[in-house]
């Protein structure tokens, strides 16, 4: 583990930015069909990949199976009697289909998700909700009788895969919000929230106890680090949504992590740059961003004074044209156009 990383996990400055680029599904293509390069052409993991090439990332979903789920592995969900799970697994050419029925004493709900082949990815094709205003009571079953069990004989064999300085962070829960996303679609869930807002808020409690209480286990056990995967973009959590439905969430889920010097993370990427304060101010280690940028627009204002970092203008020699010559300070950055000026080197 690089020492940039070892400073993150202690809740220390890293000088620099630790990248956490999503190496998970870059592996999975390249492994399925054929086309790691000759370097890693024995990596048999995502982690084998990151110790052949010595990269110095951030990471999480070293023990996930892509085909299966985006996230997860150690926190499994369980229902109690009033509902019972059935999930099927089948093959549609080189596709992986799996289909997941459940059956409670209020009816029946069902989800679809398959795995391209082709594409080396996960895609929902049908949500657990497809209809909340007729299925509310079936959800409101199926989600009071849910709970999170922490598996410790799997996370003893993910530990014993480690080397010394190695460490698993674990990418089990979601925010309240990020629940509704995921059983109902982005774009529903926002229409739900309009029209049923008292019953989204009892959803929304229900669930962020059961994700506190599965933190409580995997923190029990030892697991020093937890990511909310909750892909943080402001185009899904803008940030009257994160106050409103997640913020609490974050604020506990990052305290219980300190009480035993663990740390907590955010998975995101995309648009960020609006929500950084708040996520600052509830106490979170940090977000991990796979997309650049990672924080959003970059201002004139901002890549200037990067440049300046680099080349600072006091060290300019007095003929040269240096600076910002025009241009609005606080104006998005949309591309760079790098001109250089040969010259014969200059002999002193």
């Amino acid at each position: 583990m690089s020492s940039a990383v070892e400073k993150v996990l202690r809740r220390e400055d890293p000088e620099r930015f630790v990248y956490a680029p999503n190496y998970w599904q870059w592996f999975a293509h390249h492994r399925n069909h054929g086309l790691l390069p000759p370097e890693l052409a024995e990596a048999g993991s995502q982690l084998d990949m990151i110790r052949t090439l010595g990269l110095d990332v951030f990471s999480r979903n070293i023990y996930c199976d892509e085909q299966q789920g985006w996230f997860g592995g150690l926190c499994n969900p369980v229902w109690e009697d009033l509902a019972r799970a059935n999930i099927s697994r089948s093959e549609n050419g080189k596709d992986i289909v799996w289909v997941k029925n459940y059956e409670m004493v209020t009816g029946h709900l069902a989800e679809r998700l398959r795995y391209d082949w082709a594409a080396s990815t996960l895609e929902q094709e049908e949500f657990l909700l497809s209809d909340y205003e007729s299925q509310k009571n079936e959800f409101d079953c199926w989600l009071k009788n849910r709970r999170l069990e922490f598996d410790p004989v799997r996370w003893n064999a993910e530990k014993e895969k480690l080397s010394d300085g190695e460490v698993i962070c674990a990418g089990e829960v979601v925010s309240p919000l990020k629940m509704l996303h995921l059983v109902l679609g982005a774009e529903q869930a926002v229409y739900f929230l309009m029209d049923e807002p008292e019953l989204a808020a009892h959803w929304m409690t229900l669930h962020h106890g059961q994700q506190i209480a599965a933190m409580r286990q995997m923190l029990e056990a030892g697991v020093p680090s937890v990511m909310a995967m909750d892909n943080l973009d402001t185009q899904f959590h803008p940030p009257h949504y994160v106050e409103a439905y997640s913020a609490a969430f974050y604020e506990e889920a990052a305290a219980l992590c300190h009480q035993y010097q663990a740390t907590f993370w955010i998975h995101a990427c995309g648009m960020q740059r609006a929500n950084l304060d708040l996520i600052r101010s509830l106490g979170v280690d940090g977000l991990e961003g796979v997309a650049f940028p990672p924080i959003g627009d970059v201002t004139l204002r901002e890549a200037c004074a990067a440049l300046a970092q680099i080349a600072p203008l006091e060290l300019a020699q007095s003929w040269d044209n240096v600076g910002l010559l025009a241009g609005d300070l606080e104006a998005p950055v949309r591309r760079v156009l790098l001109a250089n000026e040969p010259l014969q080197a200059a002999r002193f």
